[in-house]
């Protein structure tokens, strides 16, 4: 158990503050290729498991973990760049309240260019 906890007078919220310790952790090769359940990875670092959550979600958008329902996270093979995944999410969100059901494609500007 390692029990870090959060820093209280950082300028960052706690959900970020523990999102920047899993990734520290993903790229050192200390977690992964599945990461411990919500429940066990908060009480390791001594927060909520909703606040583990949400700093899963982030790593989410950033395209370095995928989650699989009923299986759990995973560190993804390839991580997509986070400038996409942050412009889909609000292609998405711009999307859904109108009722539209159009799927929205982007590409990289790597992508474009081959």
């Amino acid at each position: 158990m390692c029990d870090v906890g959060i820093d209280p007078d950082a300028p960052d919220w706690p959900y970020q503050q523990v999102a920047a310790r899993i990734r520290d952790r993903i790229r050192a090769g200390e977690l992964g290729p599945r990461l411990p359940s919500y429940h066990d990875l908060a009480n390791e670092m001594g927060v909520a498991p909703m606040t583990v959550q949400r700093a899963i979600r982030v790593l989410v958008d950033e395209g370095l973990v995928r989650t699989v329902p009923g299986r759990g996270t995973f560190v993804a093979k390839r991580p997509r760049q986070p400038l996409l995944a942050g412009a889909r999410r609000q292609a998405v969100s711009a999307v859904s309240p109108r009722g539209f059901r159009d799927r929205v494609v982007m590409t990289s500007a790597a992508e474009g260019a081959a």
